[in-house]
């Protein structure tokens, strides 16, 4: 009577036998593509490798876990990919509770690294508006499907947008200059772009609404004429800004073969 048969063996959570796309040059973790169920909850799980990958190499294995709980998960199993040639590699992972033991193997599809992941330029606009929409070029690398995600930050802290997912990023208006970033994922490869800044201006941006006099407030950002104290930017457009007047502003960015003429005098 003091004898305990252990009569159920651990199961895996998916298929014995899982295709797992992995970035050359990089490391994969293997905790989520491992785990197990024991229905007798009796704990002593142990993972060991029975037959080593080839084309590269695992760490933090082998593993044991005491927890007494159904689900089971080894931690940092970290599959490092080094033969830059390989196509596939394969591993077989044993799983044992003590007397019972399953076996799993993993074969690893290796995808080059994702490149041309490239944003348009950065923007200035005026507050409240809404920026234009920003696209990037088409990448290349990964498995030739390409997944997305768009993060922003107007500070250090990038946030993400989870409700866009597409290849480019349409913004809401803003009041405050902000940075964007777009993350794209492929064949077990991430690659981040480079941010671009939206300028957010509250005076001294060139609208051009009314007309292309520099002295009337509609056309300017803040429905304010630059003064001593303004910094001015003009961008490109049909327009050629025109003074006719005294004119005044602290410095002038003519940006992008943006235009100005003077009939008058400008003070900076």
């Amino acid at each position: 009577s003091g004898i305990n048969i252990d009569g159920i063996a651990p199961n895996w959570i998916d298929a014995v036998e899982t295709i797992i796309p992995v970035c050359k040059k990089g490391q994969l973790l293997l905790d989520k593509f491992v785990r197990v169920y024991d229905e007798e909850k009796a704990g002593g799980i142990q993972w060991h490798i029975t037959d080593g990958p080839r084309q590269g190499y695992i760490t933090g294995l082998p593993f044991s876990s005491k927890q007494i709980t159904d689900m089971h998960e080894p931690k940092n199993l970290v599959y490092m990919h080094t033969n830059l040639e390989a196509l596939k590699d394969t591993c077989v992972i044993e799983v044992s509770d003590g007397i019972n033991r399953i076996r799993k193997q993993l074969i690893f599809e290796f995808f080059p690294e994702i490149s041309n992941n490239i944003l348009d330029k950065n923007q200035i606009i005026c507050a409240g508006t809404t920026p234009e929409l920003i696209k990037g070029t088409i990448p290349s690398g990964g498995n030739g499907l390409y997944a997305y995600q768009w993060q922003m930050a107007t500070q250090d802290l990038f946030q993400s947008l989870l409700s866009n997912t597409q290849s480019s990023l349409q913004p809401n208006s803003l009041h405050q200059s902000t940075w964007f970033r777009r993350i794209v994922q492929s064949g077990g490869c991430t690659d981040t772009s480079q941010g671009i800044l939206i300028e957010v201006k509250t005076k001294g941006l060139w609208l051009g609404k009314q007309n292309n006099s520099w002295h009337s407030g509609s056309n300017w950002c803040g429905a304010l004429v630059p003064d001593q104290q303004t910094d001015v930017i003009i961008q490109a457009n049909d327009q050629i800004v025109h003074i006719t007047d005294s004119a005044f502003c602290r410095s002038i960015q003519l940006l992008d073969q943006s235009r100005l003429l003077l009939s008058g005098v400008l003070n900076y």
